[in-house]
């Protein structure tokens, strides 16, 4: 059970594309990025790849489609260091895989790169590029064509309410307004 599934003649399917990554230059066409296509079941990425940048980390924790839980915004954290951010990972990595209502970045605090685990469950990494080709080679990963997602619906899993509160108060964040690429559309239910 995934936070997105594809949708084939009007159907929803299961969305379990193959590991692979693509090199991509962002939209100022200068700076490279690395595009990890995840399959099911793979949220150790996030830890995996976020252990090749130098600690300490903030989380940005990006609320786009709140349930109830809290206020729509950007959720940033101070400073943590690096078993800390292990342990908020694991905690709530069956409510990242699930439930499509968030986007977590983590980024070094005092360096460049940065890791984004986006609501379409894709990784973007910016930084350490051959690290990270090394690393996910090790895990099996290898390069390949970036699959697009095409038409899909998004999860917002009544089951994930006690998680997705909890994560605002699992670090002391600071929270700001959504910026205009961060929204995604207004839920008018119970969408599950």
């Amino acid at each position: 059970m995934l936070k997105v599934s594809a949708l084939a003649d009007g159907k929803e399917v299961a969305y379990d594309p193959v590991a692979a990554f693509t090199r991509q230059l962002t939209h100022r066409g200068t700076d490279a990025r690395i595009v990890v296509t995840m399959p099911a079941g793979r949220a150790d990425l996030l830890r995996e790849i976020s252990a090749l940048f130098p600690g300490p980390y903030q989380v940005l924790y990006v609320l786009h489609s709140p349930r109830g839980e809290g206020e729509a915004g950007r959720y940033q954290s101070g400073e943590v260091n690096r078993a800390d951010l292990e342990e908020f990972l694991k905690r709530f990595e069956p409510f990242l895989l699930k439930d499509a209502r968030c986007d977590l970045w983590v980024h070094p605090a005092h360096g460049d790169g940065l890791v984004v685990w986006d609501r379409h469950h894709e990784l973007f990494v910016y930084g350490q590029t051959e690290r990270v080709i090394t690393r996910l080679n090790e895990l099996g990963i290898f390069e390949g064509p970036h699959m697009m997602i095409g038409e899909h619906l998004h999860h917002f899993r009544s089951e994930c309410d006690d998680d997705a509160a909890d994560i605002l108060k699992a670090l002391p964040w600071v929270r700001s307004d959504l910026q205009p690429g961060d929204h995604q559309y207004v839920i008018t239910d119970d969408e599950e």
